[in-house]
């Protein structure tokens, strides 16, 4: 590498798989470095510069190389990272259908016991619309920050997407509160609120489309 072009190639394609600018930078800034280390190494061994330097670009290896293997590194770093089929196809279904859950049964014995306040219907509605765009942004970002594939960026809103379209429970609260029942189930009818579901993910389908496009015009 005896000019900086190289490096900004390198720089340009680490930004397109997901990694953080402050990342690369120093990952640009430590190959920098020990390119110049080699420079001096070879000029010391009797090297004239100019073949130093084109042996310290041929120890550091190519472009598509060191590329190659920081995704590498960041991939294995994490556990989301080795498993991205767990973190980003199940956990995703998961996280909404628990979110719900929990949303569900909060508001379900609030009302039952009659200690829930008047604005706690609207706020309730109100995630329910919100939480699925801020777990599908969530997983997105995940994603990227581990520098997986855009189809694994992508995978947790389709999958956040079915099922909060498809994912229904039903609470019975009797009067002796240890009897209360809940059934959980997956309907082959969408749910009733489903056109309002999907329209509030229109939002985070545009912010990752614009974070997309920004990213690939940084690099």
């Amino acid at each position: 590498m005896s000019q900086n072009r190289p490096f900004k190639t390198l720089r340009k394609q680490l930004i397109d798989h997901g990694l953080q600018v402050s990342e690369i930078r120093r990952y640009v800034d430590e190959l920098r470095a020990h390119r110049q280390d080699i420079v001096a190494e070879l000029i010391a061994s009797g090297l004239p510069p100019v073949d130093a330097q084109l042996g310290a670009d041929h120890r550091l290896g190519d472009v598509h190389t060191l590329v190659a293997a920081k995704i590498k590194q960041v991939r294995s770093s994490t556990f989301a990272g080795r498993h991205p089929c767990l973190c980003f196809s199940f956990m995703p279904a998961f996280s909404a259908a628990a979110s719900f859950t929990v949303l569900t049964m909060l508001l379900a014995t609030s009302w039952h016991f009659k200690i829930a306040p008047r604005w706690l219907g609207a706020v309730s509605i109100a995630a329910q619309l919100i939480l699925p765009g801020v777990l599908a942004i969530l997983f997105y970002q995940a994603a990227r920050r581990r520098a997986l594939a855009r189809a694994w960026r992508i995978v947790p809103l389709a999958v956040i997407l079915l099922s909060v379209v498809w994912f229904r429970i039903s609470m019975r609260l009797p009067p002796e509160f240890p009897g209360t029942q809940a059934t959980f189930w997956f309907g082959i009818v969408p749910s009733p609120n489903f056109i309002a579901m999907t329209s509030a993910l229109i939002l985070p389908v545009v912010w990752i489309s614009w974070l997309e496009n920004k990213h690939v015009r940084a690099a």
